[in-house]
């Protein structure tokens, strides 16, 4: 009898749960998304992050997907004339309305959509040859996401989840007063896998993108108090504004763990 490793006693679902309890960057409601909708929407069209997720994927003319998290329609739009149809899932009602209006103005006629959450029940959704969950997994229980995920594809699922500690960067964080508690890191998610019997095949996505999408040093500080959940005093948005104007012209490197889960 093969006796189970000490590695085999560790519950990384648990771990996870735990992290993402204390902490610091809380997830999003729909009504913050629905607040969003308009601007992501402009980049929807020509993104080199949708060109490297799509690349990564195996479909064809008979696929049906399941795109979970679509935002205004990312990635499920991108592969829609090239798979036999699209379900566009998300608890964001103004994204599904920019997803709604794209699918209009290309003449999209295989795509439709469905509001759902990761808390909803799923018994009612199809199941689909392909799910993607693409960057819309910062939930309270990655383990249930994972199982409602695999449970409605039949072939693959692939999802990317944000490698790091914050959304914004470690400096932004040791200019704010406070202590912050890091998000879990993809790591967990692989673990999670591993503990769940199932193989996911790792691969990254970066691209460099400008520091701040801000517009203006206002925008900047909304930006900063959506990601760390906190009020910025008069001292701080002192020292902001001085990294601000360091960096407002730098670009970074955005880093993506690109997962996909063999069923």
């Amino acid at each position: 009898m093969m006796i189970s490793s000490n590695y085999d006693e560790i519950d990384f679902a648990k771990l996870y749960l735990e992290q993402k309890a204390i902490c610091s960057f809380k997830p999003k409601s729909a009504d913050d998304w629905d607040k969003r909708a308009v601007k992501m929407n402009e980049g929807v069209k020509n993104s080199y992050y949708s060109d490297e997720f799509v690349k990564r994927m195996s479909f064809d003319a008979s696929s049906s997907v399941l795109d979970v998290g679509c935002g205004p329609g990312t990635i499920g739009l991108k592969i829609a004339s090239s798979v036999k149809n699209v379900i566009l899932a998300d608890f964001s009602a103004g994204m599904l309305e920019q997803a709604r209006q794209n699918i209009i103005d290309r003449n999209i006629t295989n795509a439709t959509t469905m509001q759902l959450s990761f808390t909803d029940s799923w018994k009612d959704v199809p199941q689909c040859d392909i799910v993607v969950a693409s960057r819309c997994l910062e939930v309270p229980d990655i383990k249930d996401a994972l199982t409602k995920l695999i449970s409605k594809a039949r072939k693959s699922v692939y999802l990317t989840y944000h490698i790091g500690k914050s959304f914004l960067g470690d400096e932004i964080s040791e200019i704010l007063r406070g202590k912050f508690y890091p998000k879990p890191d993809y790591i967990y998610l692989i673990n999670v896998l591993y503990g769940m019997r199932y193989r996911a095949k790792v691969d990254f996505i970066s691209h460099n993108d400008c520091k701040f999408k801000s517009e203006s040093f206002d925008d900047f500080i909304r930006a900063v108090e959506w990601s760390y959940c906190v009020s910025v005093s008069d001292e701080e948005r002192r020292d902001l504004l001085e990294y601000y104007e360091r960096n407002k012209l730098v670009t970074k490197q955005m880093n993506w763990a690109f997962i996909e889960i063999i069923l």
